[in-house]
């Protein structure tokens, strides 16, 4: 018997099979209306298991089932109808609930379930409105209550289209595809029954219908959590960009403001330009911190030919300057080579002077910014710290990393220092 309940119910088996496999793979995970989803499942397999017992009582003779007595198999027989049509309406409830999860319509979904309950019930406490069995066995229908089933069902198909209308005013294409799918399969496969070209096959498509679209909820779960992690780690970024922002800003600040200081014990008239040269220093930097847009290479050296001017009014010693520009027509983020010069100059060859050059070139599709330095702060004697990582190439290289995905190599030794911005190229620039 057991085999013939397989056999006959081999297809929606299979369904609920796999719809079980995926509740239980998404059992750690918020799926929205997972738990109506599980609901359904239980009652299509209970309704198979229903539909079974049904035509075993009937034709317990062909199955051999010893009941003797024809009233007990008319009695039982009565029950199992009864809940069948009782539960068919609940399940398509069930169906409209987790397509249209909203709980101010519940209320007014139930309704044609209610009512169809109240309509076949009676029929199992022996006072039928809609249906009864007859003493040899047939099932008898009362009209017009006994189609109280089928105008449930139909209610349910016409909510099911104006959820797709609904859907499809929203412009929400890939959730109207899915309910218009399942309004047509519902549609087509009601009229084959009614006209019994095609038998059997509802509560198959209702367990298609429930599987895929619990399918499309968990892929549209997977999507909204991908989007939400994606928003989350930008906000990280930009927070952490804003961080290191601040940490540049008086760095730079307190360390021209240093060399200033320096100057104004030795020449007033000099003093008096680096000021100048300080505010539109000033101008050119803090516009480029508040900035999230990358700016021009050519901005941002104007930048550097400021502070390196300073830094030669300053010094004492000789500063040779050489830019050995190759390219000069692409975007960095603000304040990436002016940390870099400078630590060339304090921390690379300090005050006993010496040589920086800054070249620019391509290489393998990136666009290369080289600073070097020759070196020479293994002999200074004074307040600096002989180190070439500050906290300027720090941030430097996270910003480039976080702000257009470029990186920062460096290479020190006792000759000096070689820094590399390299940084992708832009895909116009690279056509």
């Amino acid at each position: 018997m057991l085999i013939d309940f397989f056999i006959s119910n081999y297809m929606t088996l299979v369904i609920l099979f796999f719809l079980a496999v995926i509740v239980y793979v998404n059992k750690g995970v918020n799926i929205p209306a997972a738990g109506k989803v599980k609901a359904i499942a239980v009652m299509i397999f209970a309704l198979l298991v229903l539909d079974y017992a049904d035509d075993v009582l009937y034709g317990s003779k062909v199955y051999h089932i010893d009941i003797s007595d024809l009233e007990l198999i008319v009695r039982l027989r009565t029950v199992v109808t009864t809940i069948k049509y009782v539960l068919r309406p609940i399940i398509i409830m069930l169906e409209l609930y987790v397509i249209c999860p909203d709980k101010k319509f519940r209320i007014s979904l139930a309704i044609p379930t209610a009512v169809n309950a109240c309509v076949y019930l009676p029929t199992m406490f022996g006072k039928p409105i809609a249906f009864y069995i007859d003493p040899a066995n047939e099932w008898i229908p009362i009209f017009p209550f006994t189609l109280t089933i089928y105008f449930a069902q139909l209610c349910y198909v016409f909510i099911l289209l104006l959820l797709s209308v609904q859907h499809f005013r929203s412009r929400n294409r890939t959730s109207s595809l899915i309910v218009l799918a399942i309004f047509a399969v519902s549609v087509i496969t009601a009229v084959l029954e009614y006209t019994s070209a095609l038998t059997g096959y509802v509560t198959t498509i209702t367990a298609m219908s429930v599987l895929v679209y619990y399918i499309y909820l968990s892929t549209i779960y997977q999507r909204n959590m991908r989007q939400e992690i994606a928003e989350k780690e930008l906000e990280i970024a930009q927070s952490e960009l804003a961080v290191l922002k601040n940490q540049m800003q008086p760095h730079f600040i307190y360390n021209t403001l240093a060399t200033i200081r320096f100057l104004a014990k030795r020449d007033s008239k000099q003093t008096v330009k680096s000021i100048d040269d300080f505010s539109k220093y000033l101008r050119l930097h803090i516009g480029a911190i508040q900035s999230d847009d990358l700016i021009s290479f050519t901005e941002e050296l104007e930048n550097v030919k400021l502070y390196l001017s300073m830094v030669q009014q300053s010094y004492r010693s000789s500063i040779e300057i050489i830019y050995e520009l190759a390219v000069t027509d692409f975007k960095l983020p603000p304040l990436s080579l002016e940390p870099i010069v400078e630590n060339a100059v304090s921390h690379g060859i300090g005050r006993l002077g010496g040589t920086i050059r800054i070249i620019t070139f391509e290489e393998n599709n990136r666009v290369v910014i080289r600073v070097t330095d020759s070196g020479g702060m293994e002999s200074c004697e004074d307040e600096y710290t002989p180190y070439h990582n500050g906290i300027g190439l720090e941030n430097t290289a996270k910003r480039l990393k976080l702000h257009c995905g470029g990186e920062l190599k460096t290479d020190f030794n006792g000759e000096g220092g070689v820094v590399d911005v390299i940084l992708p190229k832009a895909e116009e620039e690279a056509e």
